[in-house]
């Protein structure tokens, strides 16, 4: 790793003699190097911190929940984990004699993503974080530092190579040494081939990958959103062209969702409720809880919606059942 130009405290270890030492976390000397000091529990580099938002909507406008971590990267990578499981809403399928989880991102992606934005980001841009921002339709990671050495993303990380140019080696064969990550540039094929995997992936869900103004963009998109907002208008073209061609509606297809989901719609019925409302009806008191864990779930998976789409934070804003 190239020297980050912060200071911090000087730290001497010798009861591990070469082992450490071996890994590059500690100089012959005994001090902390840039590696040893990014893997210290206490927060030595400032700006080797995650900043995470679940957004309402989808665009930054009004946050339903945030959290801010530093310290350790292992540390980094487990918090920002818990911080999206936590509204990583699955619903599932049921079979002859089982039932099958459909999570809105996968979690083996959402762990490759964070890891590559971690280890791979540039340490040198002093003031910057990763950010991960949740809206209701896709999940973004946002890393400092383009690709390596002038790299370039390929059209298609599934067919194309991506050559193995790591920018912080030292962290690099460590994450690989606790099987956190590969060293064969294969990070964001796996990305998308773990999303694929998933059993309610559509070809419009593949992940999607940018540099922007020197820092790095990964989307996950939501595969239990009824739908993303890009392809809304391709969806409504290709309902219109079926219709005229067949002079039928398409069907409607119900989607699992979960318990909690099932409550807050039993409770809606055929009113227009507002949040409180729906809290009474419930029997909760709780409104972060009631926001984190049945009204998002219920919007994102698409069998409610709101009065007054376009401005989330009304006063006025109520819920219903999607209008046909």
């Amino acid at each position: 790793m190239h020297p980050i130009s912060t200071p911090r405290p000087q730290f001497r270890f010798v009861e591990y003699g070469n082992i450490i030492v071996s890994f590059g976390l500690v100089d012959g000397n005994g001090m902390l190097t840039n590696a040893g000091a990014l893997l210290a529990d206490e927060p030595l580099v400032r700006h080797s911190r995650v900043f995470c938002t679940r957004w309402t909507g989808a665009c930054k406008d009004d946050a339903m929940d945030d959290a801010e971590f530093g310290g350790s990267l292992l540390s980094l990578v487990r918090e920002s984990e818990a911080f999206i499981k936590r509204h990583n809403v699955t619903s599932w399928k049921k079979t002859a004699n089982s039932c099958i989880d459909q999570p809105s991102y996968s979690e083996r992606a959402v762990t490759e993503a964070l890891v590559n934005a971690l280890i791979h980001r540039n340490y040198l841009i002093l003031g910057s974080e990763v950010h991960i921002d949740i809206y209701d339709d896709r999940l973004e990671i946002t890393s400092p530092g383009s690709m390596f050495e002038g790299g370039k993303l390929p059209n298609d990380v599934l067919t194309e190579s991506i050559p193995s140019l790591r920018r912080n080696p030292l962290l690099a064969d460590l994450f690989q040494r606790m099987h956190y990550m590969e060293r064969r540039g294969s990070g964001l094929r796996k990305i998308c081939q773990t999303t694929m995997n998933e059993d309610n992936f559509e070809d419009r869900f593949m992940p999607k990958f940018e540099e922007r103004n020197g820092f790095f963009f990964v989307t996950l998109w939501n595969m239990n959103y009824h739908a993303t907002p890009q392809v809304n208008q391709q969806a409504a073209g290709e309902k219109s062209e079926i219709e005229n061609t067949l002079h039928q509606p398409i069907p409607q297809v119900a989607p699992q969702v979960a318990p909690q989901v099932e409550s807050l719609v039993a409770a809606l019925g055929d009113n227009e409720l507002t949040a409180r409302e729906l809290m009474e009806r419930m029997g909760l008191s709780d409104r972060k809880n009631f926001r984190l864990l049945y009204l998002a779930p219920s919007l994102e998976s698409g069998v409610i919606e709101r009065t007054i789409p376009d401005k989330p934070q009304s006063r006025n804003q109520k819920y219903r059942r999607p209008r046909k």
